[in-house]
């Protein structure tokens, strides 16, 4: 049961990773390099040139990190503005993308274009970041609950 459900988690996911996997083969073609991760199931493309990629992105079971976003001089992954891993940050936007499948960058722009009108920037109000930025889990209530934790 459990093989079945992982099938279908990454199935879900697939259309989001087809367009990661054409993203990330561009990445190549401008000198990315490419790692599997076998333990989560994800290929990762790094040192992704800035002039196509800002920063990280996930898109299905694809992960994409501009240079200076996968892994620090020292080795460690880069953490974010958050002090979590961007690694650790964009595997729960893959897991986002295994629940909403093909609704998943439907619902990553709609927060895209909210965060941009509202604070001029991609992620300070985008409800889909809220709580993998933080490490909190896929969605913002879950954040605002470590929020409480934290606080208490």
């Amino acid at each position: 049961m459990k093989i079945l459900l992982l099938i279908l988690r990454r199935l879900w996911a697939l259309p989001n990773t087809l367009i990661g996997l054409i993203y990330g083969i561009l990445g190549l073609v401008l000198g990315a390099k490419v790692h599997w991760a076998g333990d989560v199931g994800i290929l990762r493309f790094t040192d992704v040139p800035k002039s196509i990629l800002g920063t990280a992105m996930s898109l299905g079971h694809v992960q994409l990190f501009s240079a200076g976003y996968f892994k620090t001089f020292g080795g460690d992954y880069t953490p974010n503005r958050f002090g979590v891993s961007v690694v650790a940050e964009e595997t729960l936007h893959t897991q986002q993308a295994e629940v909403l499948g093909p609704f998943y960058l439907l619902f990553y722009g709609l927060g895209l274009i909210i965060s941009l009108i509202t604070t001029r920037t991609t992620h300070h109000n985008n409800f889909m970041e809220k709580a993998p930025e933080r490490g909190a889990g896929l969605w913002p209530w879950e954040a605002k609950d470590s929020q409480k934790t934290a606080n208490s």
